[in-house]
């Protein structure tokens, strides 16, 4: 299923923060998982592997929140995308 990402808006940057916020709650969630499940037994594949899970799920929730972190909000309803930004950053740059 692939999704564009032009279409992933968020309204303010409330919204933004919140959405975020909950992010690192489910970073949180999946990282103490691990922690329960982490097993010192060597061989005990069930617990390596629900190990593994959750620390890629954490991993996974970890680079969405950087996705979100580089949208901006440029007026009420619109998105600065990580092109425009890095755009941006380039025309500061440079001398006119």
């Amino acid at each position: 299923m692939s999704v564009d990402i032009k279409e992933l808006k968020v309204n303010t940057e409330d919204e933004r923060k919140d959405w975020i916020d909950l992010l690192y709650h489910c970073v949180n969630f999946h990282e103490q998982i691990a922690q329960e499940v982490k097993s010192e037994i060597l061989g005990d594949e069930e617990s390596k592997a629900m190990y593994m899970y959750h620390s890629s799920m954490a991993n996974a929730v970890r680079d969405a929140i950087g996705l979100i972190q580089m949208w901006e909000i440029k007026e009420e309803n619109e998105i600065k995308t990580a092109k425009e930004i890095m755009d941006e950053q380039r025309q500061i740059g440079r001398p006119e």
